[in-house]
């Protein structure tokens, strides 16, 4: 039996990881047609509330609602609010689409794509829920306002219990009906296969340390431990290669564990090498560890669709990663801490700033002007963001204060939010330190030239007193002959 060894080996790990569909995907719907009537409700069969009861979602990471072949002669008088089992409210639309009809329009209602337009004909599609008037107040038995405006209000409850819809039309003349509507939970995300396979090389060589020019058979297993033979360590089945050809040491071969090679704990792998047909394996030492690209294994945690290592990290399939609390403020925001977050070790966020990578370089000008234009404030949030926020008062900027002084921080997402992000700051406030210190040598300077100043025209003073004290001496010492003389 020959012996072998590895020169050198290498895992070269080839992921792709995109979402897969979420455990449990369900929909529920009510298809009795619901009748709207112009002015307040009349309790037309169905709208005013139009119900459906939900049972066996004990959690909700997604959500949306379908309105099917909704017709109504006037758009804009439509006011249609979503009600949760625990009694949260979600206005989906109110005064959207201006005096347009909606004709068998059939309306999908999630926290992704664009807003409903608010002055033009609503076409079928999917919107993001729309809310152009806060001051609507829908007649009782409705909840009354304020109502939020994001279905990830109901992210992390329970679905179950039930949900309600009121279709109010806030005006006379006009009418129509909704055929029926579903609402659907834990919907699959876009989805491709995984592949979880992965590229091992190395250099083979046989016992006297020469490149090894021959067909052999190979073994690979998976283990927990770097060199236990304790059966209990071994991860999976073991992954056989037959008759497989090596030229000049050269060893490449495909592997795939499947799963088990993500999960995020250390993990070394074991190759064994025979001549072809032998049965004969050599054990190579020691086993390889495996490690694989921190980008690629997280992609695949986050996406796991039941999140059993990562219970606080979940992708929403609407285009944004959460970590902790679920919230997302704004859609153009792509990731949500919801909680604190640290770089173990330390770390950076790095930027490109290589002066080979830029060009127009212009320096800053009014840096401390700019900043002092600013106006700090504490605030409170309205309700339909209080509740996914962190509780208590906050400090910080109005964006639209700080748009006409930094246009550069505010970025408006597509449903028209605007948020806030110092970009340039560090370098900002080193020019603003630059003019604040330009200022106070100014300053300084002119105090020195003036104390300079002063002390010349005290110098100059005290040398008019000197030569006056001086007078003042000669004087006295010419008239004191004059006093001491007799009378004739």
């Amino acid at each position: 039996m020959r012996s072998f060894s590895f020169l050198r080996a290498s895992l070269l790990l080839v992921v792709a990881m995109l979402a897969g569909p979420i455990a449990g995907a369900q929909t529920f719907s009510n298809n009795t047609t619901c009748f709207i009537s112009s002015g307040p409700p009349t309790g037309a069969p169905g709208c005013y509330s139009s119900n459906i009861t939900v049972s066996g979602v004990p959690t909700i990471y997604n959500i949306s609602v379908t309105l099917n072949g909704c017709d109504h002669t006037y758009a804009a008088d439509l006011d249609i609010l979503l009600v949760g089992p625990d009694g949260q409210t979600v206005m989906l639309m109110s005064d959207c689409g201006g005096p347009g009809d909606l004709v068998n329009t059939t309306l999908t209602f999630r926290d992704s794509g664009p807003l409903m337009p608010q002055n033009a004909n609503i076409p079928s599609g999917a919107y993001r829920p729309t809310n152009y008037d806060l001051n609507d107040v829908l007649q009782p038995p409705a909840p009354p306002a304020p109502h939020g405006t994001q279905l990830d209000t109901w992210v992390g409850a329970s679905a179950d219990g039930t949900w309600r819809l009121w279709v109010y039309d806030d005006a006379d003349a006009d009418g129509g009906d909704i055929n029926g509507w579903s609402i659907s939970f834990n919907t699959a995300l876009p989805s491709t296969p995984i592949r979880t396979g992965f590229t091992y090389q190395g250099l083979l060589r046989d016992a006297s340390g020469t490149p090894l020019n021959s067909t052999v058979d190979m073994r690979f297993s998976l283990w927990s431990h770097p060199s236990t033979p304790i059966e209990a360590n071994r991860i999976g089945s073991v992954l056989q290669v037959s008759a497989l050809p090596v030229v000049n040491g050269d060893v490449q071969v495909s592997l795939d564990f499947g799963t088990n090679i993500y999960s995020g704990a250390a993990k070394w792998l074991q190759v064994e090498v025979a001549d072809a047909g032998s049965g004969n394996f050599d054990v190579l030492s020691p086993r390889q560890p495996i490690t694989i690209s921190p980008a690629a294994g997280t992609a695949f945690r986050l996406v796991d669709p039941v999140f059993p290592d990562e219970p606080g990290v979940f992708s929403t399939g609407l285009g944004f990663v959460s970590i902790g609390d679920y919230v997302q403020p704004s859609s153009n925001i792509k990731l949500v801490v919801g909680g604190n977050a640290g770089k173990p070790g330390g770390g950076s966020w790095a930027v490109l700033s290589d002066r080979r990578l830029k060009h127009d370089i212009a320096p800053l000008s009014s840096s401390l002007d700019r900043l002092l234009q600013l106006r700090g404030v504490s605030f409170l949030y309205t309700p339909d963001v209080a509740s996914r926020e962190r509780p208590g008062r906050r400090v910080g900027f109005v964006a639209q204060e700080v748009e006409p002084i930094f246009p550069d921080w505010v970025d408006t997402g597509p449903d028209g939010i605007k948020t806030v992000t110092f970009r340039g700051f560090e370098a900002i406030t080193v020019e603003a330190l630059r003019d604040l210190r330009a200022e106070s040598d100014a300053a300084v300077n002119a105090a020195h030239a003036e104390i300079e100043a002063l002390r010349q025209q005290v110098a100059a003073r005290d040398e008019r007193l000197q030569a006056l004290e001086r007078r003042l001496a000669e004087l006295e010492a010419r008239l004191k002959p004059q006093t001491g003389a007799e009378q004739p």
